[in-house]
């Protein structure tokens, strides 16, 4: 009995120590932060991405960014992340700000927050649970008084960077990209469902169509970790869908990325046809659906191939030889042609490999 009582003893000092230690680390409006906490990072008023409008701004004694008492003057940076600090040299003749993220309705904060005491990084101003990707930043007055910035804190993970509102214009953009453009009947060849423009996306309805003239559909593999395909169907012949989400928070896909994997087999037809992405809807963390564009890539195939390298009328090893010496080669440093045998003018793994498909399979 006694070390039940013990145990729960323990139990209940280490609960009080842990909510603690989590109000200690959790600051407050007016707090002085010297340091950015853990799981935040600092950028100095003078970080050059920071860009200051209007005239009279000058730095106060390494401290902080400060203007005139009056005037139009602003703060404009991007930053990416999903949360972000303002911090200040607090005193008493400091104006109040306003400040806009992402364009939206300006927000009024104060700098005045100590009374007559002046304290350098004071927390003016927080906002967590933004969205993960880049967000703009504009400060502006919002009454008179000296306009004051000392540092900016956002998370460890993320950067300023300069202020571009055009980030909040670009479509969502889904797309086909594939290494290999031209490529021989007969060959596997990998393309990739990929995303532009993505801001903290958790899932992707995918629609892809193909000519089925020329290309056969092998398979799909998610394309990023931290993805998984939950729905694969060939829908009608040359229509695929997947419907893939990220699995946990930091696999949110931001900026370009790819999203699937796909791998065809040409025909031995030769022809061009495409690879499109027939419709793409997107949604972000806070379940927003959103229409994607959608593109495509036009692949030519090329009438078979020809693995005999040497030109002895068969596949063997020496095939294989003359290939390997090839690998990777600019093109013209080439002594043999026939090495780049899909006919795409590179010497890599994949025409060693069809050398090989022939030897074992004539």
């Amino acid at each position: 009995m006694k070390r039940v009582k013990v145990l729960l003893f323990l139990t209940s000092l280490m609960l009080v120590m842990t909510a603690f230690v989590s109000s200690v680390s959790a600051a407050t409006i007016g707090q002085q932060l010297l340091n950015p906490e853990s799981g935040w990072k600092r950028f100095q008023d003078n970080d050059p991405n920071i860009k200051y409008g209007g005239s009279g701004w000058f730095r106060n004694d390494s401290i902080d960014m400060i203007t005139p008492t009056s005037g139009d003057h602003t703060v404009r940076f991007n930053f990416s992340g999903d949360k972000i600090r303002i911090l200040a040299y607090s005193w008493s003749n400091r104006a109040k700000h306003k400040i806009s993220i992402d364009g939206g309705t300006p927000v009024e904060y104060a700098n005045n927050l100590t009374g007559g005491s002046m304290v350098v990084d004071a927390l003016a101003y927080e906002k967590t649970g933004l969205s993960k990707g880049v967000h703009t930043v504009e400060i502006t007055r919002g009454s008179t008084g000296i306009m004051t910035i000392s540092a900016i804190d956002i998370d460890q993970n993320s950067e300023l960077s300069k202020y571009d509102p055009t980030v909040l214009q670009k479509d969502i953009a889904m797309d086909i990209q594939a290494p290999q453009t031209t490529v021989a009947g007969g060959t596997t060849f990998t393309t990739y469902a990929i995303v532009k423009n993505a801001k903290d996306l958790y899932a992707e309805d995918v629609k892809v169509k193909y000519d089925t003239n020329l290309f056969e559909f092998v398979k799909a593999e998610p394309a990023s970790t931290g993805l998984h395909i939950y729905y694969e169907k060939q829908e009608a012949p040359g229509d695929l869908r997947f419907i893939v989400a990220s699995n946990g928070e930091k696999y949110g896909v931001n900026g370009e990325a790819q999203l699937l994997k796909l791998t065809f087999k040409a025909k031995n037809t030769p022809g061009k046809g495409k690879i499109d992405i027939a419709t793409g809807l997107v949604a972000d963390s806070k379940g927003t659906e959103v229409e994607a564009t959608v593109d495509g890539e036009e692949i030519t195939v090329t009438g078979g191939f020809d693995a005999d390298v040497n030109g002895d009328g068969k596949y063997s090893l020496g095939d294989v030889a003359i290939a390997g010496f090839h690998h990777s080669k600019d093109k013209a440093q080439w002594t043999n042609p026939k090495s780049d045998v899909d006919k795409n003018d590179k010497v890599e793994d994949g025409d060693l490999a069809l050398i090989v498909q022939k030897i074992l399979n004539p």
